[in-house]
Order: C-alpha cells, then structure tokens, then sequence
C-alpha cells in the first residue's frame, strides 16, 4: 500500500469512528430523554392515584362521622369501632373485643 492510501484508510477509520460516537451520543441522550419522560409521568400518575385515596378517604369518614354519630355512646358505637375499618383487619384483639361486647351463650 502507498502512503496515500494509508492516509486515505486510517482518515476513514477516524470518520467512522467520530460518526459512531455521535450515534452513540444521541442514542444515549434520546435513551434518557425517554426515561425522563417515563419517571415524569410515573410519577404524576402516582400523584393523582394518592390524591384520589385521599378524597375517597376523606369522603368515607365524614360519611362514617355522619352515620356514627347518633350512635356516641351507646353499645352499637362499640360494636362499629370493634368491627375496625375492614374484614380483614377482624383478628386478635379486635375478635376479643366483639366478644367482650357480645358474649356468645354457651349451654
């Protein structure tokens, strides 16, 4: 091989190269564009999936505040605040509590 070509060879080495890496810049840079795009949107999807618990939580206490209301102090409260917020919530202490409240007859 002449020195040209040499020259010529190794230029276009360098041309690739330099093209290359500029590929895979903007790859890189569109890549994190993308997955800034995503986490902002996650994280408003997040946002307004909390704020909507929120409402809903709030509209069921003042309709639980409502309802329990003419009941303070007397043994149906008990057996409501016993109950808890959930079934699922239904163990151990709370199941004493019942009982305290409503003892099952035993013959």
């Amino acid at each position: 091989m002449e020195k040209q070509d040499i020259s010529k060879f190794i230029k276009k080495i360098t041309d690739t190269v330099f093209v290359a890496t500029a590929v895979g810049d903007a790859v890189t840079d569109a890549a994190g564009k993308a997955q800034d795009a995503i986490f902002s949107t996650t994280k408003k999807i997040n946002d307004k999936v909390e704020e909507k618990k929120t409402e809903e939580s709030k509209a069921w206490q003042e309709r639980y505040n409502t309802a329990i209301e003419p009941l303070l102090g007397t043994d149906a409260e008990i057996f409501i605040t016993s109950l808890g917020d959930s079934p699922i919530e239904l163990m151990g202490l709370k199941v004493s509590q019942l009982h305290s409240s409503f003892p099952i007859p035993r013959e």
